[in-house]
């Protein structure tokens, strides 16, 4: 990954609460997408020690996974709580549909991954 985004000015945030502005961040990775940079994800925090993505962060991230146009077989979620790294990081895939092996549905939520180390976060996801 070479670049992590946001918050937006325009983005409604509260402690417990985020509600991006859809059109700024659509614009941002549009403007991402000509310096040849690809959408592989999206990551936040939560306000808990270990975090953990709530049914919302799951949704919203499996349905963007479904309904964008890309060539990646799905994108990752990384959720950050308030503890020390690496333990408090959540990081999860979410597969396209178009995906799934042997004519089964694939599960959205097919990893939750606890990193040894904080490289995950800094590793270049190539797109072809």
């Amino acid at each position: 990954m070479e670049v992590a985004t946001g918050p937006r000015p325009e983005d409604k945030r509260a402690r417990t609460s985020y509600i991006p502005n859809r059109e700024s961040e659509r614009r941002e990775i549009k403007n991402m997408f000509q310096q040849g940079l690809h959408f592989v994800g999206d990551w936040h925090t939560h306000p808990e020690r270990i975090a953990h993505p709530s049914s919302i962060d799951e949704h919203t991230i499996t349905d963007c996974a479904h309904k964008s146009s890309h060539e990646l077989n799905g994108f990752v979620l990384v959720v950050v709580g308030t503890g020390a790294l690496p333990g408090c990081l959540s990081v999860s895939i979410h597969l396209r549909p178009d995906k799934a092996r042997h004519g089964k549905k694939p599960n959205s939520f097919i990893a939750r991954l606890r990193s040894k180390s904080c490289e995950l976060i800094g590793r270049t996801i190539q797109s072809h």
